[in-house]
């Protein structure tokens, strides 16, 4: 493909009856010397940029994924230790009961094992909403529900 502008160029000179054409070419291109280097160099340019910021995106979700992952076995790690804790806390406030109904302490002791009895129940609860939101955001990094077992 050739293209070619020319112009024609026709002026009289001074006093002349006949005006005197000339020809000139304006725009002379061959596509052997314009395959349109700067087109094809930001064309280049866009794909690798597209192709690192894939790879970043990878590796972000990657990241995230493996974070949420992490909290939710965390939080279900602290509510199974906590349940041996609040166990433990139950027998202790049925043996102060008991032992208060024996006439050997005195009512403070009962109302002392139940009220750390009722605060770690709330803990628990607060524990549990812990790990609630922790799947929640697990599932947010999946893009789904996450199953059991992932890893």
């Amino acid at each position: 493909m050739l293209t070619l502008v020319a112009t024609i160029d026709t002026q009289a000179d001074r006093g002349a009856l006949v005006p005197h054409p000339s020809v000139g070419v304006q725009n002379f291109e061959l596509p052997i010397f314009n395959q349109n280097q700067g087109g094809v160099g930001r064309a280049d340019a866009s794909l690798t940029r597209a192709i690192h910021q894939y790879a970043a995106t990878r590796i972000a979700v990657t990241a995230e994924v493996l974070s949420a992952w992490e909290i939710v076995e965390r939080a279900e790690e602290s509510l199974g230790t906590y349940d041996e804790i609040l166990s433990a806390l139950s027998e202790a406030s049925g043996a102060s009961t008991r032992s208060f109904e024996n006439g050997a302490e005195s009512y403070i002791v009962v109302v002392d094992a139940l009220r750390r009895s009722a605060e770690a129940q709330l803990r628990r609860v607060e524990l549990e909403a812990e790990l609630v939101r922790a799947q929640a955001e697990l599932d947010r990094a999946v893009g789904g529900r996450a199953s059991g077992e992932m890893l």
